[in-house]
């Protein structure tokens, strides 16, 4: 399901599902490792986006559902601030959930990014993402 404001921001409701193969053993963090299987999950993201010609403007992904042998709830928040027609600061910030109940294992994780987009004009632009 996806809609579109007038003002020009929008969003949608989108269901997903995923079938991995792991062949090899690998961790996320220092707390979660996924041991080699077959695995199939599902989750539903909602996105909410905000016109990109608002002065402050927050855009927000949100997504939860099952993530190999267990679940993960995610969050993105990213707020953007156009000082001026050449000049636009932003950031993301994400936090990760992931729960893993049958083998007793978790992790929260937290990433930062920062934003600065630059113009001269239509035809000269510049990205910087820390």
């Amino acid at each position: 399901v996806q809609r579109e404001t007038k003002a020009g921001g929008g969003g949608w409701i989108e269901p997903k599902w995923f079938h991995e193969k792991v062949l090899v053993p690998f961790s996320i963090g220092e707390t979660v490792r996924i041991p080699p299987g077959s695995y199939d999950f599902a989750d539903l993201q909602i996105v909410n986006t905000m016109s990109s010609g608002k002065k402050l403007r927050t855009d927000v992904n949100f997504r939860t559902g099952t993530y190999f042998d267990g679940r993960r709830t995610q969050l993105v928040l990213a707020p953007t601030w156009n000082v001026n027609r050449h000049l636009e600061l932003g950031g993301d910030y994400q936090v990760n959930a992931l729960r893993f109940p049958v083998r007793d294992q978790a992790a929260t994780i937290h990433l930062l990014r920062l934003r600065v987009r630059t113009a001269l004009d239509a035809k000269a632009s510049g990205n910087a993402f820390v």
